[in-house]
């Protein structure tokens, strides 16, 4: 498909501008960026806080939401990646850019970017293979059947191994709060998230805030502190075979997520499986966990897949179906 601009040629001589896509993906807005045009280290950022971070909330692409103020950089791909992408969250109230975390929703912006601007084709099995360079994650996708700028994208993350990372690096805790007692771990799966299994109906504001501050502590203590933690609220409701139904509650920098971020429902499913919250099957060499998760905004199902290493299981990939819709594409005045 040919690039598309909203500037006549005339007109992009004149105008500084970035190519951009603005995409939604899940409940979380992307404004999706080219490598190639953007220079590299703190001028890129300078520009990202400048598109989203602005003094006057209008003059820029961002939103109230921290959902609605993600950016995603997007380029060639390397190695055996169809493209790469750098997910980058910001805070505009605090004109923080956090460059070092993990977004899956970010993954399949970019994929539908790419492959909008003809950067990425999908292989033989209609997928298309990338990284997200902020934390090396590699990642799988598959566009929808026909038209890919709107429709359900299945995302996985892919090179896992890390039923025992997730096992020794978790950092249990338990305190109490205003009567309520709480208990939960601390896991690293590309962000971090403070997991704990507590009714909704006893979570406050304040406790949302004690939750984010331990995960901000443990971030610093493993050399994470360009993170933000996201706090996992969660309440298992019934277990069938393989198949587990859970509420499901997430929070970043206090504010409530309106449904789960695909990385955090396929984090949480992964820390549940560990857990051993499912049984899985004594002779099988692969396996499947299923994780509905009920939010506040309706439903999202994350799997965990496992094969037999030897004696144990192992978690190879994990993955979910987000949908994928784009908004605009053309160009960004940059000044």
């Amino acid at each position: 498909m040919p690039a598309l601009s909203t500037l006549s040629s005339r007109l992009r001589e004149r105008i500084p501008h970035l190519s951009c896509a603005i995409i939604k993906s899940g409940t979380s807005r992307f404004v999706v960026l080219r490598e190639e045009e953007l220079p590299t280290g703190r001028a890129r950022g300078k520009i990202i806080l400048d598109l989203l971070a602005n003094d006057i909330s209008t003059d820029g692409v961002g939103g109230k939401h921290y959902q609605s103020n993600k950016v995603s950089v997007m380029g060639p791909g390397r190695g055996e990646a169809s493209f790469v992408f750098h997910f980058y969250q910001v805070i505009p109230e605090a004109r923080r850019l956090f460059s070092k975390m993990e977004c899956s929703n970010a993954a399949a912006s970019s994929g539908l970017a790419a492959m909008l601007l003809g950067v990425a084709r999908t292989n033989h099995n209609r997928t298309l293979k990338s990284v997200n360079e902020a934390t090396n994650q590699a990642v799988e996708l598959v566009p929808p059947e026909g038209d890919c700028w709107g429709g359900d994208w299945c995302v996985r993350f892919t090179n896992l191994h890390h039923r025992s990372h997730m096992t020794k690096s978790a950092q249990p805790f338990r305190f109490r709060h205003k009567g309520v007692t709480v208990n939960g771990e601390i896991v690293s799966h590309g962000n971090v998230f403070v997991m704990t299994d507590l009714p909704m109906a006893k979570v406050t504001p304040d406790l949302v805030g004690a939750l984010n501050k331990r995960g901000e502590d443990f971030a610093r203590r493993i050399g994470h502190p360009d993170t933000l933690p996201k706090v996992f609220i969660y309440d298992v409701k019934e277990k069938s075979g393989r198949e587990l139904q859970c509420d499901a509650t997430c929070f970043s920098e206090g504010q409530q997520h309106h449904s789960l971020p695909g990385s955090g429902a396929m984090a949480l499913g992964a820390f549940l499986t560990v857990r051993g919250h499912l049984p899985l099957p004594e002779k099988s060499t692969h396996a499947r966990a299923v994780f509905c998760f009920t939010h506040p905004s309706g439903k999202l199902t994350a799997r965990v897949h496992l094969s037999r290493a030897n004696s144990h299981w192992e978690i190879r990939a994990t993955s979910f179906d987000t949908p994928v819709r784009l908004l605009m594409y053309g160009s960004l005045i940059t000044r």
